[in-house]
């Protein structure tokens, strides 16, 4: 398989495809996870701080939820 990407143009292209995609598609999944915290921890009555601190989002997007 590797070799066959290697030797091939139109496979190197769709591995870097295939690849971008997984990467949109982890970073999705990583959003989604941090703002189902977001939620908990706000649900909870964490303060704003607390919860920029240990999800990284946006206080704008934190003060939506």
């Amino acid at each position: 398989m590797i070799q066959t990407i290697k030797n091939n143009e139109q496979a190197r292209q769709e591995y870097r495809l295939m690849s971008t995609f997984e990467m949109d598609a982890m970073d999705r999944g990583a959003y989604k996870t941090k703002r189902e915290t977001a939620i908990l921890m706000k649900q909870r009555g964490y303060p704003t701080s607390e919860i920029l601190l240990m999800t990284g989002l946006p206080e704008s997007e934190i003060e939506k939820l």
